[in-house]
C-alpha cells in the first residue's frame, strides 16, 4: 500500500498494524517527522516523484486531499 501524502501517518499506521506492507511519502515537516518515528513504515520525505517507488508495485495507492495540492 502506498499512502501519498501520509499527514500524520494515522492511516498508515493503522494499515500496517491491520497486515499491509505500507510505504508513505510526506513533505517535509511536522507530519512528517510524526511519520518517520511510526515503526515498520518506509517513508519518503519530500515532493513525491514517479522515481521515488519505481522499483515497487502496489495493489492499493491513496491519495487522501493531495490533489488540489498538485501544481499543474
Amino acid at each position: 500500500l502506498l499512502d501519498i501524502g501520509a499527514g500524520d501517518g494515522t492511516f498508515a499506521k493503522a494499515a500496517s498494524d491491520a497486515g499491509y506492507q505500507v510505504f508513505a511519502t510526506e513533505l517535509a515537516g511536522p507530519a512528517a517527522e510524526r511519520l518517520c518515528k511510526q515503526s515498520g513504515i518506509v517513508v519518503e520525505v519530500g515532493d513525491f516523484s514517479s522515481e521515488t517507488f519505481s522499483e515497487v508495485k502496489f495493489d492499493i495507492i491513496i491519495l487522501w486531499h493531495v490533489l488540489e495540492h498538485l501544481l499543474s
